[in-house]
């Protein structure tokens, strides 16, 4: 028997609290009064698909020409400015950078928050890197300019000279350690990427609820599978559960954000992973990253934006925190029944401490579902008890 597929309206403003790269994109609040609905979504058909050519993994990445000229600051820039009319011009200097630098991030943000894509559009490149480029003319050798330029090519391994030289400049600054981070990984620097995931955390960066978030988000995924992440924390957590706690070390992690670099996506097709001809990051591009890699155990973690999601539904089977892509039929009852009875952690669901508990739910709504079928009543009204008193803890009412 096919299993009917539930979503949460709420699952979906809840993972968005770890689907974007550095910032949250809920930016909905929600009050007590506000219930959770849980609707059949109608299924679609799956599109066409592409093929995509390979490509070869440079393991190192040496400075190069692409840097912009960085111009030395003058040692005059540096003395003691005496007359108020040189003051004035100093404080007029130092708040056009700082407005430069906030407008680079504004659009940064929002342009990271896109609900259907990963990568920035053209007109979107071009203007980031016009307003890079005014950071960069107010303060060409400042380390703004510098992680301004990586951040702007999507992890393009061939900016990372920059990148290094930001990190060398001010190591302490948690954007450029994220940055770090991602790098090592891409580079597969499995050391240095353990411990600058140990760095991130030991600094409270992330509360434990991520961690405790991403192992049970691993130990959802079928052996030797493919788990799809969306942006930075989402990834952190599943990685730090993988690298750090050395829970699920066969699951392959493959973040949206992240195949933005070409460098990388010839890394994964070396290890035989099939990607689409594209190199747009969106949900076309997702759907037929499932569809080529359908014999691979793919799973999606449901921080990913429910638009990903519609175009394949007749392919998606809840199982734990995770959806499995399936071309055939499938039944995922016993399969969460063991996930919640043995298999998963469940440290989140003790705690609540985070909106991210809900993405429990359709788990647990399904298993509902399933003792009332087999007349499990008992444990029927157990779990839906279980369901209200998470959804309770964080506000929320369902209906």
């Amino acid at each position: 028997m096919k299993l009917q597929l539930f979503f949460l309206i709420i699952l979906f403003s809840a993972s968005n609290l770890l689907a974007q790269n550095n910032t949250n994109t809920n930016n909905t609040n929600t009050n007590n009064s506000e219930k959770i609905e849980i609707k059949e979504i109608k299924v679609k058909e799956t599109k066409a698909l592409k093929k995509e050519s390979a490509g070869k993994m440079e393991e190192t990445i040496s400075p190069s020409s692409v840097v912009p000229a960085l111009t030395p600051v003058s040692v005059e820039s540096e003395k003691v400015i005496g007359t108020s009319e040189e003051m004035k011009v100093s404080k007029d200097q130092q708040s056009s950078y700082a407005a430069k630098k906030a407008k680079f991030v504004s659009k940064q943000t929002e342009y990271n928050q896109q609900r259907t894509q990963r990568t920035y559009n053209v007109s979107q490149e071009t203007e980031l890197q016009g307003l890079c480029q005014q950071v960069a003319a107010e303060s060409p050798a400042s380390f703004e300019s510098l992680l301004f330029y990586y951040e702007t090519g999507q992890y393009d391994l061939t900016r990372a000279s920059a990148l290094l030289k930001a990190y060398e400049m001010n190591p302490l600054n948690i954007d450029v350690r994220k940055q770090m981070l991602i790098y090592n990984f891409l580079l597969n620097k499995k050391d240095e990427t353990r411990a600058a995931l140990i760095d991130i955390f030991n600094a409270n960066v992330y509360p434990t609820a991520i961690q405790n978030y991403g192992v049970d988000v691993l130990k959802s995924v079928p052996q030797n599978g493919i788990l799809i992440t969306h942006g930075t924390e989402d990834s952190f957590g599943a990685l730090y559960a993988e690298r750090v706690l050395r829970k699920r070390e066969d699951v392959t992690i493959i973040c949206l954000d992240w195949l933005n670099s070409p460098q990388w996506r010839a890394n994964l097709k070396a290890q035989g992973i099939k990607l689409p001809n594209a190199d747009f990051i969106d949900v076309k591009y997702l759907e037929e990253l499932c569809h080529l890699n359908q014999n691979r155990n793919v799973a999606l973690s449901l921080t990913i934006p429910k638009e990903y999601f519609l175009p394949m539904l007749s392919n998606l089977y809840i199982s734990g925190l995770v959806f499995e892509y399936k071309e055939v039929p499938t039944d995922n009852s016993l399969t969460n029944e063991v996930l919640w009875r043995t298999t998963l952690e469940k440290k989140l669901i003790e705690t609540k401490d985070h909106d991210l508990v809900l993405n429990y739910i359709p788990m647990m709504a399904q298993l509902s579902r399933y003792y009332e079928s087999q007349k499990q009543t008992s444990e029927k009204i157990e779990m839906d008890k279980e369901i209200n008193e998470v959804a309770k803890s964080r506000g929320k009412t369902l209906k």
